[in-house]
């Protein structure tokens, strides 16, 4: 499938009819968060709700961005070494201190286990995003290399009609969310909370 068009959204529409689902509620994170923003676009009345963290399909930034990143998992694909995993995951944690040891883990797992797309979601069209009258809570990092704040807040705010944005302050694409932000995602996905 492509990450380029709508491809994943009308899967993922395939796979909640196909499991007795008229509508879910969703949260996703990253390229997980692209691909509810490409079933929002393909099948909106599918989405019941959606949490969107650090998202894809919103506002990516250039991929001139993510070039600091490409030497040391090249290095790392070779040599196998840690460290050159930790330098290639640094500027999407923005410091060591973020880099726990279920995130390393988790992105060391995903290397060895998994074939990772190159490309992210691409940014959704305003109309197709509009169709979706789903309450959605996009949680967008300040310092997030692949998908900055300060592009996807406002373009979350233009083109998702019932949406709710919030600012990850100083975090990078890989960050540790704090027990309210945690209860925040619960209670929305939940209908509890009201913005």
């Amino acid at each position: 499938m492509s990450a380029r068009n709508y491809d994943y959204g009308k899967w993922a529409g395939e796979v909640i009819s196909g499991l007795g689902y008229r509508s879910i509620r969703c949260f996703g994170g990253s390229y997980g968060a692209g691909i509810i923003v490409k079933t929002m676009c393909a099948v909106p009345k599918m989405v019941e709700r959606a949490v969107l963290y650090v998202p894809s399909g919103i506002k990516n930034a250039p991929a001139i961005n993510s070039v600091s990143m490409m030497f040391p998992m090249i290095l790392y694909w070779i040599t196998h070494k840690d460290k050159w995993l930790r330098k290639c995951m640094l500027p999407m944690a923005v410091t060591e201190q973020n880099i726990t040891e279920d995130i390393y883990e988790t992105a060391r797992l995903s290397i060895a286990y998994t074939k990772v797309k190159t490309g992210m979601p691409s940014d959704a069209a305003e109309q197709h995003m509009r169709k979706c009258k789903a309450p959605t809570l996009v949680m967008a990092a300040e310092k997030d290399c692949l998908f900055p704040a300060k592009g996807v807040i406002p373009r979350a705010e233009r083109i998702i009609e019932n949406g709710t944005t919030y600012l990850l302050r100083d975090r990078g694409h890989m960050n540790s969310l704090t027990e309210e932000e945690k209860e925040m995602i619960v209670d929305f996905l939940r209908d509890d909370c009201i913005f």
